[in-house]
């Protein structure tokens, strides 16, 4: 298997990490490396729980396209973090004061 590093194959990666932080597990947990890439080659992706917000959920399912053309942006993931952001913010009363173009310190060099 032939590995290829790209802004689409961190896309992925980082769907996966907002899944496995979302829902407090690995993905896939107890599966073999093998049985792991079977499903993701297939699209076979595991459900999510009912306390992952939709609009997370969604951006989950399209950072793990299977095509990696379609995946989002970097830039387009920020500022749909920063939609959630602002909406449990305004749940709250609360003024988050962040600059436009970043979302989370960790993405600063996507943008």
């Amino acid at each position: 298997m032939v590995l290829i590093l790209s802004k689409q194959a961190d896309v992925f990666s980082f769907g996966t990490l907002l899944y496995e932080l979302l829902e407090s597990k690995p993905l896939y947990a107890g599966l073999e490396d093998k049985e792991v890439t079977e499903k993701l080659a297939s699209g076979d992706y595991p459900m999510m729980s009912a306390s992952v917000p939709a609009v997370l959920h969604h951006l989950i399912i399209d950072c793990w396209n299977l095509d990696p053309k379609r995946r989002p942006p970097f830039k387009i993931i920020c500022r749909k973090l920063q939609t959630v952001i602002a909406s449990i913010a305004a749940l709250h009363g609360k003024y988050i004061p962040y600059p436009p173009q970043q979302t989370a310190i960790f993405m600063f060099f996507w943008l």
